[in-house]
This record gives structure tokens, sequence and C-alpha cells, in this order.
């Protein structure tokens, strides 16, 4: 996802990117200004989908350790007699 918002934002596919249609300078350089502010909101909202999702999927891999380990734990006791 981050290779394509990059080219996107290279190519300038996307109204948002465009800013090389405007034929006032200031306005030109108020459009790249728009333009690189919405590329990064862009990148850093897919980084914080991509946190998330992670940080959704470790707690299973802990709940799924720790009840392994406690399985273990009661496989590995001898009973005492």
């Amino acid at each position: 996802m981050l290779e394509a918002e990059q080219e996107k934002f290279i190519l300038g596919v996307t109204s948002p990117y465009r800013y090389y249609d405007m034929s006032d300078e200031i306005q030109q350089q108020q459009k790249v200004s728009q333009a690189l502010e919405y590329f990064i909101v862009q990148v850093n909202n897919i980084h914080l989908n991509q946190v998330q999702q992670a940080g959704e999927t470790q707690p299973e891999k802990v709940e799924s350790t720790s009840s392994n380990e406690s399985s273990k734990e009661t496989t590995n006791q001898t009973p005492t007699r």
C-alpha cells in the first residue's frame, strides 16, 4: 500500500496530488505543500492501520503461548503419592 501511495504521489494520478496544472506560481507552491501534507497523512494512516493490525494479532499469540505453557506444566507434573 505504501508503494502504491508513493506512485500516486509521484505520478500525480489523484486530484490531491495534482499541482502541475496551476498557472500561478504561488498557487502551485500552495498546491505542492497541500499534496505533500496529504501524502504524509496517507502514509501515517497506512502505518497506523498496520500497527493496529499487528497489535490485534499479537495478544492472540500471547494467549496461545501462555495456554500452551500452562498445559505443559500440568502434563509435566508427576503425581505424588
